[in-house]
Parts: C-alpha cells; sequence; structure tokens
C-alpha cells in the first residue's frame, strides 16, 4: 500500500476514514474529485477503468480538456499541461495515469489494484508499464 496522507481539511471531513460507494471499502473524506481528460486518450481510458473498478467512479467529474487549446486552464493546473490530471477539493493536481491510479488504489482502500506484496506489486507495475509503452507506441503511429 502507498504511504499517502489522507488530504488537508477538518478531521470531520477530510481526515476522517469513511466509507465509499458501497459502503464497505474505506475512503478519505467523500469530497469529489475531476479528472480533466480527452475520450481519446488511452490514459484517461486507463484511470476511469481503474475508478470504476475500485467502485469511485460516481466520485469523479469528467472535464473535457483540449490540451492544443491556449485558453484551456490545463497548463494551471498541470505544469507539464498533459492529461489524464486529477483535480483534488483542496485545489491540488496529481498528474501522470500511473501516479493517478495509484492515488485512487489508495482512496479505494489499497492493494487493490497495486498488490502490497512485493513479487505481485512489481509484476503489476511491471505490466502496467508494458501497457503504457503500447499506448506510446500506439500514439506515435497514428
Amino acid at each position: 500500500m502507498l504511504g499517502y496522507p489522507a488530504p488537508d481539511g477538518p478531521p470531520s471531513e477530510q481526515n476522517s476514514i469513511s466509507s465509499c460507494s458501497d459502503g464497505v471499502k474505506p475512503c478519505y473524506g467523500s469530497s469529489m474529485l475531476r479528472l480533466r481528460y480527452h475520450p481519446a486518450s488511452p490514459y484517461a481510458r486507463k484511470v476511469r477503468i481503474a475508478a470504476a473498478e475500485l467502485g469511485l467512479a460516481d466520485r469523479i467529474e469528467l472535464s473535457a480538456t483540449d490540451t492544443a487549446d491556449p485558453a484551456d486552464p490545463i497548463r494551471g493546473q498541470n505544469p507539464l499541461g498533459k492529461i489524464p490530471t486529477l483535480l483534488l477539493d483542496d485545489g491540488s493536481a496529481i498528474y501522470d495515469s500511473r501516479v493517478i491510479v495509484a492515488y485512487l488504489d489508495h482512496l479505494g482502500g489499497g492493494g487493490r489494484l497495486i498488490p502490497s506484496d512485493p513479487a505481485r506489486r512489481f509484476a503489476a507495475l511491471r505490466l502496467e508499464a508494458l501497457g503504457d509503452g503500447i499506448c506510446d507506441a500506439a500514439l506515435l503511429i497514428r
């Protein structure tokens, strides 16, 4: 399990462990998250699938992003100006699909997508790296 601290805020809202959408899985707080994405992005799709698998999809508002538009606020939310970017209710942002998936796994109770056991953990991370590499290659040939 990754050692993320609970989000900042009053204990009654942010630091207490509550149940997520199914009433069983522990989550910190119950705030909405906002995903800056594009429907054609395989990395945003990966994040959306992870959220669905963890039962967190109902906590994520989707916000379409045009990275080619200089007026799109994505550059102020992510210094790389890339998607996917997950915006937290405290104004901070998490970017890169690998980091977002790890954060969602943490919110979903930890160890569900990214196992805690070292052998299983690194096997899962290796598969994730392979999948991302295949997506990178596919994007280059479009």
